[in-house]
């Protein structure tokens, strides 16, 4: 055997996936903020879809991890929302649950097959969004 890291590189991929999105949402926060002249930001909401492939603890770690460096953000609360997934077969007109719904669908590439005709290739409709749903800021003049 080679000098080989015993780090995954597939799994360091993974979280730095979750980083990188991280850092957009608190970007997304922080602009805003500033465009609405914020003196704080109290509370964010997160909406992350479950077949977005993303950990939600991990993007929340991230996240407040990012807010407690900056002064808008250092006492904020993030909330995050999970939006179910919804797929729609072409073949047969089925639409409704993945098939592998929840959190085994991050570590597991959910099977689009469809549960009704067997067909693969299942339409993702629902449940891939990753977004900023809310911000609510306390203003200068101390209104929200």
């Amino acid at each position: 055997m080679t000098g080989e890291p015993i780090r995954s590189w597939k799994l360091w991929d993974w979280y730095m996936h979750e980083f990188s999105i991280a850092q957009q949402i608190v970007e997304v926060v922080l602009r805003t903020a500033r465009e609405q002249q914020a003196r704080e930001v109290e509370r964010v909401v997160v909406v992350i879809g479950e077949l977005a492939l993303l950990n939600g603890e991990q993007v929340k770690f991230w996240v407040e991890e990012m807010f407690s460096r900056q002064p808008l953000t250092r006492s904020a609360r993030l909330d995050l929302e999970t939006r179910p997934g919804r797929v729609h077969c072409p073949g047969c007109g089925f639409q409704g649950d993945p098939p592998m719904p929840g959190p085994e669908a991050h570590f597991l590439s959910p099977s689009l097959i469809c549960p009704r005709c067997g067909q693969a290739g299942m339409e993702i409709r629902e449940g891939r969004e990753c977004l900023v749903k809310r911000i609510t800021i306390t203003k200068e003049n101390g209104t929200q």
